[in-house]
């Protein structure tokens, strides 16, 4: 009995550390990061005023009566001659991983925050989610200057 709990236990322990694979660019070494950053030009920020045409909040929603939750933000981006949503991804979570903590205002260096982008026609949109409900408050609220 006391081998089939430990089996159990330690079956339900490698479960939840294969769980969370969520990115997390607080967690990246520098090795890491100047792999990720390879060829890319962390200065130049992709999420800058001049390419984000919307910004938008992300609500997930939970409960009876319904309520809401403030997960993160969506940006619009005008797509540029040789854009990708992979190439837009590793450019966005470079420059995360190099602004995480930074004390300033713009969204990506809020540590923790999960990256993803997805072609729409001639821009792309890049969903910056939190992982507790103020990071999701947090990023949305830095996103605000973006609104024209």
């Amino acid at each position: 009995m006391i081998q089939k709990f430990l089996v159990v236990g330690a079956l339900a322990l490698s479960l939840s550390a294969c769980a969370s694979s969520s990115y997390d660019q607080a967690a990246v070494s520098p090795d890491a990061t100047a792999s990720l950053c390879q060829g890319l030009d962390h200065e130049a920020s992709v999420l800058s005023s001049e390419r984000v045409v919307q910004t938008k909040p992300i609500y997930e929603y939970f409960g009876r009566p319904r309520l809401q939750q403030t997960k993160g933000v969506e940006m619009l981006v005008v797509a540029q001659p040789g854009d990708s949503e992979a190439y837009l991804e590793r450019a966005i979570r470079c420059e995360a991983a190099f602004r995480a903590g930074m004390d300033d205002l713009h969204p990506l260096a809020v540590e923790g925050v999960d990256v993803e982008v997805e072609s729409r026609g001639p821009y792309f949109a890049v969903r910056l989610k939190g992982n507790s409900v103020g990071q999701g408050r947090e990023l949305a609220q830095r996103a605000e200057h973006y609104r024209g």
